[in-house]
C-alpha cells in the first residue's frame, strides 16, 4: 500500500499535480541530494529555508539529516512550527532500519554491499527508473478522525498509536517528545472503565490528526465538541479501580458511559430557554422539540 502511495507521489509530478504529503528520507540518502534534486518539480528544502507560504504549493522532501542539522541553528520555537507545518499535510517515510548488515564492514566510513545496493535502488526509483521497490520499508501517515478510536478494539487502538509513535518519533527526532508516560495504564482505564482520561485524548488527538501546534486549550475544545461532552473530574474511588498512574489523585477524563445522545438535547435545550422570549417558546415546546422529558428541561 505504502509502495503505491510513494509510486502516485511521482505520477502526480508527472502530471503537474501538487502533493499534498511530504516525503521523508532516512539519513543514509542525503548525499544523493543532487541526484534527487534533478527531478522536476521536486523540492528538497531543510527546514531553516522553509516559508509558511510556499510550502503549501510545492512536492516537499525532506532529510532526516537537515533536521537535526537545522535545530541547531534556528531556535526551538520557529524549528518546531517549521516542522509541524510540513508533518500536518502527511508523512511518506522512507525508512533505512532494515538495511542487512554486513560482519565484513566493520569501518563505519566504508558502506557494505548490501546498503550501496539498497541506496542506490531508491535513488534510482526516484528517479524514475524501473526499480523493485516491494521489499523496502516505506510507510504512510495520513491525517485521521480522532474520533475514530471509538470504532477500535483494545488491539486496534494500541497498534495505531504504536505504529505512529514510530514513524513520528524519527521524523521529529530527539526534539519533540512522542510519548505518553503509562501509557498501558490510560488505555487500561479506556477499555475497563469506557473512559478517556484528558492526557490520552489529548495525545490520540495529536497523533491522530497530526496537529503537533495547536495549543491545548484549541485541542480540549474540538475534543469536547467531537465527543458531545465535556472532560470531569474522576476518583479512583469511584471507578473502584486503582491504577499506577492515579494512585490516591483525582484526574480529568471524558466519561464515555454517559448517554451523550442525551446530553446534547440537553444542550440544545439551554440554548432554546436563552431564546424563549417569545411566548411561542415555552418550556412545553423546548421540551417537545428536543424529545426531552419535561421534568429535564425544568431542571435546566
Amino acid at each position: 500500500m505504502s509502495e503505491k502511495i510513494l509510486k502516485e507521489w511521482l505520477n502526480n509530478i508527472d502530471n503537474e499535480e501538487i502533493n499534498k504529503p511530504v516525503l521523508f528520507i532516512d539519513d543514509c540518502y542525503s548525499k544523493y541530494k543532487k541526484e534527487i534534486s534533478k527531478i522536476k518539480k521536486i523540492e528538497i528544502i531543510t527546514p531553516y529555508i522553509y516559508k509558511k507560504h510556499s510550502v503549501r504549493m510545492k512536492n516537499i522532501i525532506i532529510f532526516n539529516k537537515d533536521v537535526s542539522m537545522e535545530f541547531e541553528k534556528i531556535n526551538e520555537e520557529k524549528f518546531l512550527y517549521i516542522l509541524d507545518n510540513c508533518v500536518i499535510r502527511g508523512i511518506i517515510y522512507i525508512d533505512d532500519s532494515k538495511i542487512i548488515e554486513n560482519q565484513n564492514y566493520k569501518n563505519e566510513n566504508i558502506k557494505s554491499p548490501s546498503e550501496m545496493e539498497f541506496n542506490k535502488r531508491i535513488i534510482n526509483f526516484l528517479l524514475k527508473e524501473q526499480v523493485d521497490i516491494s521489499d523496502l520499508e516505506i510507510h504512510y501517515l495520513d491525517k485521521k478522525q480522532f474520533d475514530n478510536f471509538q470504532n477500535m478494539n483494545k488491539e486496534e487502538f494500541t497498534n495505531f498509536i504504536k505504529f505512529r509513535e514510530k514513524i513520528l518519533r524519527r521524523v521529529y527526532s530527539n526534539i519533540k517528545k512522542i510519548y505518553l508516560e503509562h501509557i498501558e495504564d490510560h488505555i487500561l482505564l479506556l477499555f475497563e472503565k469506557n473512559l478517556l482520561t484528558a492526557k490520552i485524548a489529548h495525545y490520540l488527538y495529536r497523533l491522530s490528526e497530526l496537529d503537533f501546534y495547536s495549543t491545548t486549550t484549541y485541542v480540549g475544545n474540538n475534543i469536547s465538541k467531537r465527543l458531545g461532552i465535556k472532560s470531569k473530574t474522576i476518583t479512583c474511588k469511584m471507578i473502584h479501580m486503582i491504577t499506577y498512574v492515579y494512585i490516591n489523585k483525582n484526574f480529568k477524563a471524558y466519561d464515555l458511559n454517559i448517554d451523550r445522545d442525551l446530553e446534547l438535547k440537553k444542550k440544545i435545550a439551554q440554548k432554546l430557554l436563552l431564546l424563549s422570549n417569545s411566548k411561542k417558546l415555552d418550556k412545553h415546546t423546548i421540551a417537545e422539540v428536543t424529545s426531552l422529558p419535561l421534568k429535564e428541561v425544568e431542571k435546566l
